[in-house]
């Protein structure tokens, strides 16, 4: 049922950059089929193929995801730096026009580190920032919020705060234990 609710979805939608909300989904069906599939006498499960066949669609699902490009890929290209070419203060940073599984590796990042392990880095062996990081963008968007400051502060960075306080919140909670250890 779920997966025909996926598919319907998909099929609507026909998303052109990653849906990182579907690939969260595949990867626990991914995670449930699989479970499945090892613990098939527990489950007491006869028609394993289904649920191989399951499990396989869900992985490519993930693999396609994750080879999705991470924005939209209608948006302009020009003066983006290209991945795997050294940088250069003439192109924004790669960071614009890359695949979900490049962000999350960073593997766009490794000509810039090769760059720093041999020499200092001045202003022009880096790329110019994202377009959703430079200067004059973000201070518009903060200008058109309303509110006190703090509320400001809050709505612009509240994301970053949760997930600060949450990482910060497992440390403490865990320091302990690792001593223990």
């Amino acid at each position: 049922m779920i997966q025909t609710v996926a598919i319907v979805l998909i099929a609507a939608e026909r998303p052109r950059s990653c849906p990182v909300s579907m690939l969260f989904f595949f990867a626990v069906e991914l995670a449930v089929e699989t479970a499945v599939i090892l613990n098939r006498d527990a489950y007491a499960v006869s028609r394993v193929y289904a649920h191989c066949i399951a499990a396989s669609a869900a992985a490519a699902a993930c693999a396609t995801i994750l080879f999705m490009p991470f924005r939209g890929p209608s948006l302009p290209r020009v003066d983006i730096g290209v991945v795997g070419q050294p940088p250069s203060s003439k192109f924004r940073s790669p960071e614009d026009n890359l695949r979900l599984w490049q962000f999350l590796t960073v593997s766009w990042m490794s000509p810039l580190m090769t760059a720093g392990k041999h020499k200092q880095l001045n202003e022009d062996d880096v790329w110019f920032l994202g377009f959703e990081f430079q200067h004059r963008r973000l201070h518009e968007k903060f200008r058109q919020l309303r509110g006190s400051v703090i509320s400001r502060l809050l709505q612009a960075n509240g994301i970053d705060v949760l997930i600060i306080t949450g990482i910060s919140t497992v440390q403490m909670l865990c320091g302990p234990c690792i001593t223990i250890l």
